[in-house]
């Protein structure tokens, strides 16, 4: 089953491949055991790509790669590496990003609205203009992680572990500007 389920998800992301972009390519050398499903798409040109709700993407590389306008709502990215990877304008409210490593990657103009970010390794983020309204960091690390523009209404930053993050014109958890908060800063 669990083969299926991989080749299944291979499958999807191979049908999103730009035809005209010659050196994307994605690394079909996945692996699958009774632990876990993971595959190489580093640097894979997903861009635009539209994938059913609730798609495991859970265990992928996708280092540096450019999913940027892409739909893939209430996906699980649990446990896979998004570090470098270019996110803007995507699409991805409802998705779990429990224990991923997402360091410096671009989710500027995103809607994460509902998204679960537990664990996950921030720093150096950029969620400029993002929709995080609803988003929960339990946990997380969000080191020089760049908030301008972000709308982090009702989002839970419980534990999360926040230093020299850049709070411009954010709306906080509790919907207050952070422009006119005296801290100007939503932790």
């Amino acid at each position: 089953m669990r083969s299926f389920v991989l080749a299944s998800a291979l499958l999807l992301l191979v049908s999103c491949l730009n035809p005209k972009n010659q050196e994307a390519e994605l690394q079909a050398s996945a692996t699958c055991d009774r632990q876990f499903v993971s595959a190489d798409a580093k640097g894979a040109n997903l861009t635009g790509c539209v994938l059913m709700p609730q798609a495991n993407m859970s265990n992928i590389d996708f280092s540096g790669a450019h999913l940027s306008k892409s739909v893939i709502k209430e996906a699980s990215f649990a446990r896979s590496i998004l570090r470098d990877a270019n996110l803007s304008g995507a699409q991805l409210s409802g998705s779990d990003f429990s224990d991923a490593v997402l360091s410096r990657a671009d989710f500027s103009g995103a809607d994460l609205s509902g998204s679960r970010f537990w664990n996950a390794n921030l720093n150096g983020t950029k969620f400029n203009g993002a929709d995080l309204s609803g988003a929960s960091f339990w946990n997380a690390e969000l080191t020089g992680t760049d908030f301008t523009g972000a709308n982090l209404k009702a989002a839970v930053l419980v534990m999360a572990k926040i230093s020299g993050a850049i709070w411009s014109n954010t709306i906080c958890p509790d919907g207050i500007n952070s422009d006119q908060k005296p801290s100007r800063a939503c932790n």
